[in-house]
This record gives structure tokens, C-alpha cells and sequence, in this order.
């Protein structure tokens, strides 16, 4: 899960930040065995390839940092963590100021990817929500 803020440069391309969470999943290994929390920020870039009418698609690119926790009864154990993301969104436009998307895509993680046994190399599934606030922004200059 998580949540993306950015700004529009231009007409194809969006810039912005994201902060995501991975569920914690419970882990048993020989060694270790505990809850895995992982959080992490991520710049993005998405560039939009087609529009046509009210349907648009775009491919975000994200490369998150950040950190994964390890939590039993005995101790608490953080280490920092990397990931790359990429997915093929698809959105339609269905009022002036609001468009919403499906995609699926991939993350894959870089670093400190095999420390607990887990793999978070993984598809996503992406519920995309845009409120276009320039658009909103030039109406309402138009109007005073």
C-alpha cells in the first residue's frame, strides 16, 4: 500500500514522491523468525505514451529506499532495503478534473533482498486515483 504525491512537467511526464508499506508477513526460519515491517520512500518518474479521447497509459518508474524490520520477543533488527518498481498503467478520464487507472507491474528488491529467507520480489497490482489540480486551478483563475 501506499501513496503518491507529484506535479505534472509538461504534458507526458509526472514527477513526484511516494511513501509505501509492505504488510507485516510472519517469518520461521531455523535462525530467525519474527514479524517483517518494511517501509520505504520513493522518487518517481511516469511517463505518459498515449492519449487519445478519455483514455490514457503511462509507465511509472520508482526506485524506493528505505528499511526492513525484523521484530520477535528477543530483539528488533532494522536494515535498509532498496527497491525498483515498474508498472504499465492504464487510466480513463471519466469527468474534467478526475481520472482513474488499473496496472500491473513488478518490484523487485536490490538490496538486502535474501537476509531473511523472504523473497519481496513481487507483482503489483495498482488502484489509481488522479485529481488534476492545474486544471482545476486554471478554471478557477478563468472564472474571476
Amino acid at each position: 500500500k501506499g501513496l503518491q504525491l507529484g506535479f505534472n512537467y509538461g504534458e507526458q511526464l509526472k514527477l513526484g514522491l511516494g511513501i509505501y508499506g509492505l504488510a507485516n508477513k510472519s517469518i520461521q526460519k531455523t535462525s530467525q523468525s519474527g514479524l517483517i515491517d518494511v517501509t520505504y520512500l520513493a522518487p518517481f518518474m511516469e511517463y505518459q505514451f498515449f492519449r487519445k479521447g478519455r483514455y490514457s497509459a503511462s509507465i511509472p518508474l520508482l526506485l524506493g529506499l528505505g528499511q526492513v524490520t525484523l521484530e520477535n520477543e528477543r530483539f528488533i533488527e532494522k536494515k535498509p532495503m532498496m527497491f525498483y518498481e515498474t508498472v504499465l498503467v492504464g487510466n480513463y478520464h471519466f469527468l474534467k478534473y478526475f481520472s482513474a487507472g488499473l496496472g500491473l507491474g513488478y518490484r523487485v528488491a536490490l538490496v538486502n533482498a535474501s537476509d531473511y529467507g523472504v523473497s519481496f520480489n513481487s507483482p503489483i497490482y495498482l488502484l489509481k486515483f488522479n485529481l488534476y489540480f492545474k486544471d482545476i486551478f486554471r478554471d478557477i483563475k478563468k472564472k474571476k
